[in-house]
């Protein structure tokens, strides 16, 4: 059963206060403050099932999406070799699906019940499987934290996290197994090499330049492709909701 305070939660927007030196939220919810959405270096790659979805919520093709600048060819880093990356479908950021809501008086995330599975996954795989010292950094440090909640609860809260993650997960790789080889048969998944730097600032501007360098050339065969290949499947259109697992 939903707690009244939960419930207050969905229905409206909570106030940003403090309480024990950290932000104190029932449960995570996002806010829509953008700074994941519009941060250069957040990579958000996309499964043929998350372009179908978002294709569905457009009611335009994949080529549409990818001539409006909403979905594109960029580069991936490596988690396990900083100086390569690996060129995959993504969504172009900062994400163009962030519109301004008069209701709300801010953007916010236009598309929200179709977003992709990655977008869904953060920072929900921190909070369901990460060590507490890393989630309470991430509450009090990252552009997420503000959304998140941390209270005598969390380890009971941190079971519903777990259990929608493990959803979420079992629908990407299923996905997953689907859209790299198609992938790499239109010659994507390509290896790039680019030596970091000493300095933040600077490896954002080699990113700048991977990705200035891949707009360059014209994908559209490759989209006119994956509208091809997404006709021919079934893909979930409904992704599970966190407040199914409550």
């Amino acid at each position: 059963m939903l707690s009244m305070v939960y419930i207050e939660h969905l229905l409206y927007p909570m106030p940003n206060f403090i309480k024990d030196d950290y932000w104190f939220f029932p449960m995570f919810r996002c806010n829509h403050n953008g700074r994941c959405c519009e941060d250069p270096t957040t990579q958000i790659s996309l499964t043929l099932g998350d372009i179908w979805r978002l294709c569905k919520a457009h009611k335009k093709s994949a080529l549409d999406l990818y001539k409006e600048g909403i979905i594109g060819v960029f580069p991936f880093g490596d988690p396990f070799k900083d100086d390569e990356f690996e060129t995959d479908i993504g969504l172009f950021v900062p994400c163009k699906h962030r519109i301004f809501n008069e209701k709300m008086g801010k953007k916010i995330c236009s598309v929200y019940e179709h977003r992709p599975i990655n977008c869904r996954l953060f920072p929900i795989w921190i909070l369901a499987e990460a060590p507490m010292n890393e989630i309470m950094d991430l509450v009090k440090n990252h552009q997420c934290g503000e959304c998140c909640g941390v209270d005598e609860d969390f380890e009971e809260d941190r079971k519903i996290y777990q259990k929608y993650k493990g959803a979420l997960v079992e629908i990407i790789e299923r996905e997953i197994q689907l859209s790299d080889p198609f992938y790499e048969s239109l010659g994507l998944k390509k290896r790039l090499v680019a030596k970091k730097s000493n300095t933040q600032e600077d490896d954002l501007k080699i990113v700048e330049k991977l990705v200035a360098d891949l707009q360059k050339e014209d994908f559209s065969e490759v989209f006119i492709k994956i509208d091809d290949e997404i006709k021919k499947h079934e893909f979930e259109e409904k992704l599970p909701a966190m407040e199914e697992f409550l």
